[in-house]
């Protein structure tokens, strides 16, 4: 019936029905060929299969194999899969049959990811939050952070460190130029503040800095300004120097970080 029905159409309508069928048939094709191309990248593997050893894990660093495939912290190189640029998820494997690597790649270069130890323990995670900004977060083996960071197109504006025990050992907040400090703060490990150091006049690029005995007693305390020249702090006007029991040991005086005169007590 439906061929006595397309006999029966006009010339007209059998041309157009025609062209249409000739787009109809181009759109199939270009979007089947599209398909196979993304399913050549999309699903791509790594070059090797190789299973690594827990070797890859540095004691003090965790792992780092991968951090060159992240260009916005200062990695150079392309990871290619089967000769292409990696493109979307990667997954690679420890020996035991772990996952080590799961990152999202675009054109070889890795977006987000995430690292693990052997035992399935998460080492660090990296996210892009924007276009401009972005966090990685490092863990100890018992799951405690271990390093934490915001960064502006690749340069920190904070960063802290953690003590196994989850104890703050270190932060730090950048000015948003990224040329000098906003704060610094560091901590013993029993949690007693070490050493604080903060911007106090912006304008002058001068700060107060105060450093702590164990037992939490102040060890010396004075002004620091920063110099853009070289881009350092100096110790500047008096400082004043104490024991652990609070006593007054010196005292000096520091013009562009010099001493200049010293009096003892």
């Amino acid at each position: 019936m439906f061929f006595i029905f397309f006999l029966f159409l006009s010339p007209i309508q059998n041309k157009v029905t025609k062209i249409n069928c000739f787009f109809i048939t181009i759109y199939c094709a270009f979007t089947l060929a599209n398909c196979i191309a993304q399913g050549k990248t999309v699903f791509k593997k790594p070059e090797d299969t190789v299973r690594y050893s827990d070797t890859v894990v540095n004691i003090n660093y965790g792992v780092r194999m991968f951090d060159k495939y992240n260009n916005i912290l200062g990695g150079d190189s392309i990871r290619n899969c089967r000769n292409y640029a990696c493109q979307g998820w990667v997954e690679d494997f420890y020996e035991n049959g772990k996952t080590l690597h799961k990152g999202f790649y675009i054109e070889g270069i890795l977006n987000s990811y995430k690292n693990f130890y052997p035992d399935g323990t998460l080492e660090r995670e990296f996210k892009n939050k924007s276009l401009v900004k972005s966090e990685l977060t490092t863990y100890h083996p018992n799951g405690n952070i271990r390093t934490k960071g915001v960064f502006v197109e690749g340069s920190s504006l904070i960063y802290e460190e953690y003590y196994e025990t989850g104890q703050l050992e270190y932060m730090e907040e950048n000015h948003k130029s990224m040329e000098y400090y906003v704060s610094t703060k560091s901590f013993y490990s029993t949690g007693t503040q070490e050493s604080i150091l903060l911007l106090t006049n912006p304008k002058k690029l001068t700060f107060s800095k105060v450093e702590y005995h164990e037992n939490g007693t102040i060890r010396e305390q004075g002004e620091l300004f920063f110099n853009k020249n070289n881009m350092d702090y100096y110790k500047s006007g008096k400082w004043s120097y104490f024991d652990e029991t609070s006593k007054l040991t010196h005292e000096t005086l520091y013009e562009n970080g010099k001493s200049i005169k010293t009096i003892n007590y």
